[in-house]
């Protein structure tokens, strides 16, 4: 025994003697022979580039991945602190050295996209661009994790890169279109949205939400008929309740509806629902689109009116130019009228003179007497025609104004047509404003206006019925006072047809009745001498209005 502990020690201080001699080798992760050896085989045959430091920052493993990724050999890094230089122009903390000295709070110093694994008890993660890496711009997604011993005390740690370059530019693409899909879905000028097959809604634009004032977390996730655009008519909810079951079984859906502003101003939509479908033609989502028609049917509400502007100032155009027309034929007939009532006159008045002799000296013989009072009658019907012919001929002569009470007047007028009230079963109802101005007039012309009007609203009524008489102020569009004369009656009215010609001389709607047809428009002429107007309303069968404007200035 004592001989092999002799022989033993020579051996001993040999190993010891060897171990200092030799080579220091890098320092590795010892977990067993056979266990060591498969992770370092997994390490170095990974197609993920791994390396690993130890506690001491020292590059352990930098595996052939590692290698081709950075383009550093381990050979030059094993056994250093330099793995820095494969990302960095200047010295800095990879991952795997933050987690060695246990700083996380030096990652917003050194990275941008960063955090902790969600994975890993303590593991890091990190990504972003690299320029120049091995001659390429790389987007490097770097995951590091501690490693233990058996005792739980910290001795490396492993850290993974990952490049995502082509996956990272796909994916900006992607993003970039997105933007712009994003840019035009929020800032085309129509509502559009996105909703599932069940009226949800998921998606809402920009220039929807603004009209309403809501943030999209306010609507998105609810029934598309419960948001702001919709709560104020229930009409329209239904409506578009009823609209989603159709348009989930593939129908375009279109109609006109309103939606309320943030302000509560009413907007006019036109609003559709389009199925969207996949490849095999299933519906998939609905597309809820609206257009703010409100200008458009205010331009066209607009252009009807100046539409129908345009037509009546051509309506008024073509009687204006009828009217002057008229007016040169009036003044034509005026002359004329006036020259053959002078040539008739003198006769008449020898026949009626002559007719009357005649009469005191027949003998009483009826027959003769009503012949006589036959021919009588005739020629004062013929010298009324003259009268009125030489009033016709005569609506230019000067005028004889005076301050006129109105009221006055219009009584004094019912007062020379009053016998025909009781006769003809007639209500006079009088309406005259309290203090009306006095208005400069010809009183004996306007009298005779106001007597033919009368007269023409009793011949109206022979059964009997109401006139209404009212006096007042008025003001046109111009804002040009005048006093209003409105003269109604319950007669039988005036054909449609006829209102045309009223005023036209010797037309008349009682001819039977010895109507000459020039009263009308012999008033009108005495008005428009005073630079009033003279307006007839009827309607056959109800009665007529007639209304008269005479100018207070």
């Amino acid at each position: 025994m004592k001989n092999k502990k002799k022989t033993r020690k020579p051996v001993a201080k040999i190993k010891i003697l060897r171990k200092k001699t030799l080579k220091p080798k890098a320092p590795r992760i010892k977990t067993g022979g056979l266990k060591e050896k498969i992770a370092e085989t997994i390490i170095q045959h990974s197609a993920i580039a791994i390396f690993v430091i130890n506690a001491q920052h020292k590059v352990i493993y930098w595996n052939k991945a590692c290698e081709e990724l950075t383009g550093l050999k381990a050979k030059s890094l094993i056994g250093t602190s330099n793995h820095w230089k494969a990302f960095y122009d200047a010295c800095r903390p990879c991952l795997a050295d933050i987690i060695i000295d246990n700083k996380f709070s030096d990652m917003a110093r050194f990275y941008q996209d960063y955090g902790k694994s969600t994975l890993i008890r303590n593991g890091l993660h990190a990504e972003g661009w690299y320029l120049k890496l091995n001659g390429k711009d790389r987007y490097l997604v770097f995951d590091a994790a501690p490693v233990y011993n058996n005792k739980g005390k910290l001795i490396a740690a492993v850290e993974m890169l990952q490049d995502n370059s082509e996956f990272k530019k796909v994916e900006s693409k992607l993003q970039e279109n997105e933007q712009k899909m994003r840019a035009v879905f929020d800032q085309t000028f129509q509502f559009i949205g996105l909703m599932t097959l069940d009226g949800i809604l998921i998606e809402a634009n920009k220039t929807a939400l603004e009209l309403i004032g809501t943030e999209a977390s306010e609507v998105l996730g609810k029934p598309f008929w419960q948001a702001p655009w919709w709560t104020h008519s229930p009409e329209l909810q239904e409506k578009l309740r009823q609209a989603v079951k159709k348009a989930a079984e593939g129908k375009f859906i279109r109609f006109e509806a309103t939606h309320l502003d943030k302000e509560g101003a009413v907007h006019n939509v036109d609003f559709s629902l389009k199925p969207v479908k996949d490849k095999s033609g299933k519906v998939i989502f609905l597309l809820p689109e609206g257009r703010d028609i409100t200008e458009f049917l205010q331009a066209e509400r607009l252009l009807k009116e100046s539409e129908e502007d345009l037509r009546k100032v051509y309506i008024e155009f073509k009687q204006t130019q009828a009217e002057l027309i008229q007016s040169e034929k009036m003044a034509a007939l005026g002359k004329l009228a006036s020259n053959i009532a002078h040539e008739i006159k003198n006769p008449l008045a020898i026949n009626l003179q002559g007719l009357e002799y005649l009469k005191s000296i027949v003998p009483s013989d009826k027959v003769c007497i009503d012949t006589i009072e036959s021919l009588i009658q005739a020629n004062l019907r013929a010298d009324k025609i003259l009268k009125d012919l030489l009033n016709f001929a005569r609506p230019s002569a000067p005028l004889i104004l005076e301050e006129v009470d109105v009221p006055s007047l219009i009584n004094s007028s019912l007062f020379f047509v009053d016998p025909q009230t009781n006769l003809n079963n007639v209500k006079i109802t009088r309406v005259f404003a309290p203090d009306l101005p006095k208005v400069k007039l010809d009183h004996n012309q306007m009298q005779q206006v106001l007597i033919n009007i009368f007269i023409n609203a009793f011949d109206a009524m022979p059964q009997g019925g109401n006139i209404t008489v009212i006096a007042s102020q008025a003001e046109d569009v111009s804002h040009k006072k005048s006093l209003q004369i409105i003269i109604s009656d319950t007669g039988c009215g005036i054909r449609e047809d006829d209102m045309r010609r009223i005023f036209g001389p010797f037309f008349s709607t009682k001819q039977e009745k010895g109507g000459t047809g020039l009263g009308l428009a012999i008033s009108k002429a005495i008005i428009e001498s005073h630079r009033g107007t003279l307006e007839i309303k009827s309607k056959y069968g109800a009665g007529t209005s007639v209304t008269i404007n005479l100018p207070l200035s």
